[in-house]
């Protein structure tokens, strides 16, 4: 029982990954940083650091609306191929009780 415990730890790798990745059912306030900026479909006037909120998708591929900053307008984008790193940020509540 023992040996096969230890076969099964050492296969584990090699099978991949237990679950699949589970879908965004609820926005997710996020930071979008754009590495390519036309490869991610974002216009030369928008900044290279947008917020938005992770509205679709999953989160090694997520779907992102942003928030329209000066020239920058509203987009959906999609973060693919690294063009755009996603950055899901935490919601920090003023609440202090426990």
């Amino acid at each position: 029982m023992f040996l096969a415990g230890i076969f099964i730890f050492a296969l584990a790798p090699v099978l991949g990954p237990a679950t699949v990745p589970s879908e965004i059912k609820e926005a997710i306030p996020a930071q979008i940083y754009v590495q390519d900026a036309k490869a991610a479909g974002v216009p030369s006037t928008c900044p290279t650091i947008l917020s938005g909120q992770i509205v679709g998708g999953t989160l090694e591929i997520p779907r992102v609306v942003t928030v329209p900053k000066g020239r920058c307008p509203a987009l959906k984008l999609t973060a693919r191929d690294k063009a755009l790193i996603v950055v899901p940020t935490p919601i920090v509540s003023l609440d202090s009780t426990p």
